[in-house]
């Protein structure tokens, strides 16, 4: 049986499609300079990380308060990657280091504090509407109470985000829109914020094509949405 030469091609290209993709995977979870040798240098499992630097505020001798390096052996730490980062990467990718950010510091930090809010609560293993019920339990006080606080505080966050409706398929383009699902913020917001979906990913999964006018509607509702987790109105 002879190989053509076309199959050769093909088998060629698949190749180095697949070593390219290798290469990429290896290189979002390759350990940053600067983080100690302690971190396994590469690990694909872990995804995508991001360096940082560990700080602490102490107090020195004369009484003054200082901020210090507190990494393990004064090196840097890794987070895992999140969407923020790699819609973050893309936009740097297409438009240069020069690009204006997505999303300033304050809306990535209020999505990364609802990540982290609403784990903690599903972690917990009790739905929001039943915790209240909880409150006269004894011998867990401090547990119990802790959970109210972040169920009430994962509330409000909801409240503050709101359901409005971002895409919604259009009556009188039934047959183009199909396929298409409603999007409201809220949806929005947990996808990219508790799910790591980009916003691209995000339109997918409801059916939407990635127009420029859509993406820039999503954006701006998810940037307004973050905005008033941190207590800014519209």
């Amino acid at each position: 049986m002879s190989v053509q030469r076309k199959d050769i091609a093909v088998v060629r290209s698949y190749l180095a499609d697949e070593t390219a993709r290798i290469d990429q995977i290896k290189a979002r979870s390759a350990r940053p300079d600067g983080c100690g040798p302690e971190i396994v240098d590469v690990a694909p499992a872990r995804g995508m990380v991001q360096r940082f630097q560990p700080r602490e505020v102490v107090l020195t001798k004369a009484g003054n308060v200082r901020v210090t390096r507190a990494g393990h052996n004064g090196h840097d730490a890794l987070r895992r990657g999140d969407a923020f980062d790699v819609m973050m990467e893309k936009a740097r990718g297409r438009a240069g280091k020069e690009a204006p950010p997505l999303f300033t510091a304050g809306q990535i930090s209020a999505g990364r504090d609802y990540a982290a809010l609403y784990e903690r609560c599903a972690a917990a293993g009790v739905k929001c509407s039943s915790i209240e019920a909880l409150g006269g339990c004894g011998g867990q006080g401090s547990f119990i109470d802790a959970l109210i606080r972040d169920s009430r505080r994962l509330a409000s966050l909801d409240r503050a985000v709101g359901r409005d409706v971002v895409l919604s398929p259009r009556k009188a383009h039934a047959h183009s829109d199909r396929g298409r699902r409603v999007v409201c913020v809220l949806d929005l917001v947990q996808a990219v914020c508790v799910e790591n979906l980009t916003i691209s990913q995000t339109m997918n999964r409801f059916g939407w094509p990635r127009t420029p006018a859509s993406v820039k509607a999503a954006r701006t509702a998810l940037c307004f949405a973050l905005d008033r987790m941190q207590g800014y109105r519209d």
